[in-house]
């Protein structure tokens, strides 16, 4: 690029916003969300968690392992994608850091939707 290293420049904060938005949304579409299975032990006969079931009971087969339906379900881990670029990093912390400053020094201000702000 051809811009001055400490070149100023203006922009007005509809345009900041779409900048901001268009990185994240390119970031976003190269993010996989996934869910990892996880497991759980349970009592064979009444499906009753078991935290740390000894080797025993294992053995004998009074319990088993299953899908752990809620720790898999509830968070999903984010994987970013391979063609996620270093400017893509740089640029998606460049534009939160700025809007970060731009919440702490008032000039960005959450917009209340409309049943809180008649309460």
């Amino acid at each position: 690029m051809a811009y001055k290293e400490d070149a100023e420049i203006k922009l007005t904060g509809k345009q900041f916003e779409t900048i901001l938005l268009a990185v994240n949304h390119g970031i976003d579409a190269l993010t996989e969300h996934r869910f990892e299975e996880k497991t759980m032990w349970v009592k064979k006969d009444t499906g009753e968690p078991v935290n740390k079931p000894t080797k025993k009971q294992i053995e004998d087969g009074k319990v088993v392992q299953t899908i752990d339906i809620d720790g898999t379900f509830t968070k999903p881990t984010r994987y970013y994608g391979e063609r996620i670029t270093q400017q893509m990093i740089e640029a998606s912390l460049l534009v939160n850091r700025l809007h970060k400053e731009n919440i702490d020094n008032g000039i960005f201000k959450v917009e209340q939707d409309a049943e809180q702000s008649n309460s």
